[in-house]
């Protein structure tokens, strides 16, 4: 028999790929994307949140991402120290080009430290209790709870409109969620209301994973950016309507002495706070809106501040 030469090999290997026999090969060839931190958050040995912290990552840190878990909630992270571990991927950015499923897979824990077990009865606050999510009995959906007030848009962005708001602790139904998993659509379980809000604000089972929603690119009404357009509104706790300046938002804080950065940032150090209920002026958002810039009615403080805890 007559050997078969490396350049024939290659040429019969380039026809069976082409013909589609290598089609069950994984997609999931993408590594090295550079990733930024929604929050702090701890960087873990193993993708679990019982996993051993290894270190915390400030809100903002850049780093790589070089894998994730097989369901897509954690994601596998190269720091500019060379440290590596494992970090939620709902409190992680990267370009929006880039769908969660298409990352590389992987199964590595860091080291060899062992996965904490978690004692009795010490679950998360924000964890839903499983005779809860029993009783919904919710059909085509996931059962979630919001993290905290969180308003609800007409699209998977800071950028569109709000249609509502829901109050911390009430219970959603995750229907979906966009591309990269940083959006997830929803809707009151009395279905009076229905839009997309950031998934770090959302809390669901833990066997439910991130990766496992189904893909939409749903939009509601005439999806608009928000504009900026002066409004006069009635805050909850005005005697008087707040005239709003051009190029500003009449806001409120929705909790006590919230504090307001030097920038947009919790890195940032605080220039003063804010009761509950004092009203604002809001002047600017961070590129993602996750941060405002605000001031009081009387110019007593002007600055930063998490936009999760201002109404308007």
């Amino acid at each position: 028999m007559k050997k078969i030469s490396k350049l024939s090999l290659l040429s019969i290997l380039s026809i069976l790929m082409l013909l589609g026999i290598f089609s069950n090969v994984s997609a999931q060839t993408i590594t090295e994307i550079p990733g930024r931190a929604l929050a702090t958050i701890n960087l873990r040995a193993a993708p679990s949140d019982t996993g051993v912290v290894i270190t915390r990552i400030a809100f903002e840190d850049r780093f790589t991402i070089e894998a994730r878990n097989q369901f897509g909630n954690w994601l596998l992270l190269r720091l500019a120290d060379g440290t590596r571990g494992w970090a939620a991927s709902r409190f992680v950015g990267w370009s929006e080009e880039i769908e969660l499923g298409t990352i590389i897979i992987s199964f590595e824990t860091i080291g060899d430290t062992p996965i904490i077990t978690p004692v009795a009865g010490a679950a998360a606050a924000t964890a839903i209790p499983a005779a809860t999510i029993t009783a919904l009995n919710i059909p085509d959906g996931e059962p979630g709870s919001a993290l905290a007030r969180l308003n609800v848009r007409q699209g998977p962005g800071f950028t569109y409109a709000v249609v509502g708001t829901v109050e911390y602790r009430t219970r959603l139904v995750i229907e979906a969620r966009n591309g990269i998993g940083d959006w997830l659509l929803v809707q009151s379980l009395d279905s009076d209301i229905r839009g997309w809000v950031a998934s770090r604000f959302v809390s669901w089972r833990q066997e439910r994973e991130l990766a496992s929603f189904v893909i939409s690119d749903e939009l509601f009404g005439n999806a608009v950016a928000i504009t900026g357009t002066p409004v006069i509104v009635s805050g909850a706790a005005a005697n008087e309507p707040i005239i709003a300046p051009a190029g500003t938002t009449p806001g409120r804080a929705l909790v006590d002495r919230l504090n307001v950065r030097a920038g947009a940032g919790l890195a940032f150090g605080s220039v003063g706070q804010i009761p509950l209920n004092e009203r604002v002026l809001i002047e600017a958002r961070s590129p993602r809106g996750d941060w405002l810039l605000v001031r009081t009615l009387d110019d007593r403080i002007r600055g930063w501040v998490a936009s999760r805890f201002v109404g308007w």
